[in-house]
């Protein structure tokens, strides 16, 4: 029986390890062209472009699982700001709020870059993966009405980011898994 119980796990395991392999394999070569190209001027190396991934990431996420863009205008977009405040507005409207807990960022690779005439980067995407518990909450009564608050499940987004000529790079969108999994097909550029 507990034979039977392993050849059943390593069946499903396998596969999905493969998976996850190639998917990573992908990444590192994307980061790899990406950083043998000329990105912009010159001096955004795609390390400094995960830097700004990384420093948006947790406090944007956090911001949402507070249910408050407060302390997080630095990391924005006009445009983001407001679509997130109203995402908020939304849910605190129908007594929900979605928590967030344990986020962990796995990968963050640059998938995309946008030049301006100049040359310059203006816009680049970077693919994201990470992990967390995620589950909604009914505000008055606090009680779990969709998700898992005792399980971690692993996310892929896609987050786009804007140069600003002021404030520098801010995070101008975000777009969930279906989008993440058509930009990792494709083959790479160059």
């Amino acid at each position: 029986m507990a034979f039977l119980f392993l050849v059943v796990i390593a069946a499903v395991m396998i596969p999905t390890l493969l998976r996850l392999r190639v998917r990573r394999a992908k990444l590192r070569r994307v980061d790899r062209e990406a950083e043998i190209a000329e990105i912009g001027d010159g001096s955004a190396a795609v390390r400094q472009l995960k830097t700004h991934v990384r420093r948006a990431f947790l406090p944007v996420q956090d911001a949402w699982s507070r249910g408050s863009i407060d302390g997080v205008a630095g990391y924005l977009t006009e445009a983001q700001a407001a679509r997130l405040d109203r995402e908020i507005e939304r849910r605190a409207a129908r007594g929900e709020a979605n928590r967030l807990e344990d986020v962990v960022l796995e990968e963050a690779a640059i998938v995309q870059v946008q030049n301006n005439a100049r040359g310059e980067a203006e816009r680049f995407v970077s693919y994201v993966g990470w992990r967390a518990r995620d589950w909604t909450e009914d505000t008055s009564t606090g009680k779990v009405i969709a998700g898992k608050a005792s399980r971690r499940r692993r996310f892929e987004q896609l987050w786009s980011f804007a140069r600003d000529d002021d404030r520098g790079w801010l995070l101008d969108g975000i777009e969930d898994g279906a989008a993440a999994a058509t930009i990792l097909a494709r083959p790479p550029v160059g």
